[in-house]
């Protein structure tokens, strides 16, 4: 899977999330955004949790509890969710999950800057996210501008 394809997805669901609910991108705290995380990722910062925002924001309602991390398909709902990038498709193994929860967290952040005022972009920015891997929690060196200092990234 490209990134591309992540990066589409989490524009068609910010697109989603700006029609039904104008705002949502000031609400999401990026520094400490992980769509593999069901509290952290994009639905679990604006409701709580990924199932209880993938319900909502689908209009369809379980017909059995939503247990997080359970694999749980159920009427659609996760592969809605997956077609907008709120959560990764398929079953994959675990490196090439991985990859993809990693791009998509990447794609997030990008709708979520092009959303926030500059101040507010500079502010999360501060924050220093790795260019090679999009991760904030990366070890990477980084230079004083906090660009990383990654082998395949410039100084």
């Amino acid at each position: 899977m490209g990134k591309k394809l992540e990066t589409t997805r989490a524009k068609v669901g910010a697109t989603l999330l700006d029609v039904l609910r104008p705002g949502w991108a000031a609400e999401i705290n990026a520094a400490i955004l992980d769509l593999s995380d069901c509290t952290a990722c994009v639905l679990g910062q604006l409701f709580g949790k990924y199932g209880a925002g993938a319900e909502k924001l689908f209009a369809i309602a379980a017909t059995a509890p939503f247990r997080e991390g359970s694999g749980w398909m159920d009427n659609g709902i996760e592969t809605a969710a997956a077609r907008c990038g709120f959560v990764g498709e398929g079953n994959k193994g675990t490196a090439k999950r991985a990859l993809e929860y990693t791009k998509l967290t990447a794609a997030w952040r990008n709708e979520i800057a092009k959303r926030l005022p500059t101040a507010q972009v500079a502010a999360d920015k501060s924050r220093i996210f790795c260019d090679a891997c999009g991760n904030d929690r990366c070890l990477t060196p980084v230079t004083s501008d906090g660009r990383s200092k990654g082998i395949n990234t410039p100084a």
